[in-house]
């Protein structure tokens, strides 16, 4: 059972060893300067992991009944690769060490018997890396973003209905990445942003006629088929985004087929769903064709998905109004067409500051007079 001594000012340290005495002996010497929890049964400390429970230390003993240390923290490294390893080891388990090194990516040994000191001055190195690779995450995740958006304007000038489309996929699998509590979300809607990059290639009659399910010419199919491809080679040599890279190239593969990441078989259902609603299917009929489509999705995710979409969802208010009066966080539920019949905005676009500004600014006339239809998401 764990010991728990919180102060959230504090970094926190997982301490793993199936002795009571020498949780004792640790609980003195790390417990003025660290929030500690002490668990003797290994995998109850994986379980800490497993629910979400953060560390950024994890010390554990070599040798323990039911879990080896070496288990313990390789199932660390998979379930918080941000999270520090720090093994405990007798000296005669020399082999043991090596491949704690190796496989686990330990930051340190220590060697039994060792001092008070060192037993501090480790997990306060260990902890500062923590801070560090957590920091640079952050900075590296937010500049990211911050260029995505760029990118997702630019977008929207070039390709408004590639646009569109990418917005409801990165809504769609945010909301079921969410729900089914994937630790990494951002890369999986970063992948659904990508998806549609290379639509801007396409003619707006072609994605037109594709997005609705038209009859398309043979050399049109040829371009769509290429739509992954060309994603892929654009985003190959960005630094951090090989994930994203890995759930484009994986998110056709059949999910039975295994070896998919979670974030491709989130957006396999997204993708196929949004196409089947844009060929005219409401969101029951679009479901019960994808659950016909044996070992194409992971069962499990396309439950959670219809408990999101399908009929029994909450729904948004559906609301009609001039396009003069749509503020934030609406999202447009029809598409919006200049005079000349060009698409301006798609469906399916949430309300955002530089819309806003668009409709005020240069197309304040045809505001005055649009009707459209919004919805007011539900929290």
């Amino acid at each position: 059972m764990s010991e728990p001594l919180h102060n959230p000012a504090r970094s926190s340290i997982l301490v793993v060893d199936d002795e009571q005495s020498v949780l004792t002996m640790v609980r003195h010497i790390l417990a003025p300067r660290f929030d500690l929890t002490l668990e003797r049964d290994p995998r109850h400390a994986l379980a800490l992991l497993r629910g979400g429970t953060e560390f950024a230390v994890v010390v554990s003993d070599l040798r323990m009944p039911g879990m080896s240390g070496l288990m313990l923290l390789q199932g660390a490294r998979r379930l918080a690769p941000n999270t520090q390893r720090v093994l405990i080891s007798g000296g005669a388990q020399l082999s043991d060490t090596v491949n704690a090194i190796n496989e686990c990516r330990v930051f340190s040994v220590l060697i039994k018997p060792f001092a008070a000191s060192t037993l501090t001055e480790t997990v306060t190195q260990a902890a500062e890396q923590h801070r560090l690779v957590s920091a640079e995450r952050v900075l590296l995740e937010e500049t990211l973003q911050g260029s995505i958006q760029t990118l997702a304007e630019l977008f929207l000038l070039v390709q408004p209905a590639a646009f569109g489309r990418a917005m409801r996929l990165r809504r769609h699998v945010r909301d079921l990445a969410r729900y089914l509590e994937i630790k990494r979300r951002w890369d999986v809607e970063i992948a659904a942003l990508f998806s549609q990059i290379g639509s801007m290639a396409l003619s707006s009659e072609t994605l037109d006629r594709w997005y609705h399910g038209r009859d398309l010419s043979e050399d049109e199919r040829t371009e769509i088929a290429r739509l992954s491809a060309t994603a892929q080679s654009l985003i190959a040599n960005i630094p951090r985004l090989e994930s994203v890279t890995e759930i484009l190239r994986t998110k056709d593969l059949p999910a039975a087929a295994g070896g998919v990441p979670d974030g491709a078989r989130v957006l396999a259902i997204a993708q196929d769903f949004d196409f089947l609603i844009a060929q005219g299917a409401v969101a029951d009929d679009a479901l019960n064709v994808m659950e016909s489509r044996t070992g194409r999705y992971d069962s499990a995710y396309l439950r959670a998905f219809r408990a999101l979409r399908g009929g029994s969802a909450p729904a948004g208010k559906m609301h009609e109004m001039l396009l003069a009066e749509v503020c934030e966080p609406m999202v447009l539920a029809s598409d919006v067409y200049a005079q000349t019949g060009l698409l301006l905005i798609a469906r399916g676009q949430r309300v955002t500051p530089s819309l806003l500004h668009r409709i005020r600014t240069q197309w304040s006339d045809l505001a005055s007079k649009v009707v459209v239809r919004v919805v007011l998401p539900t929290t």
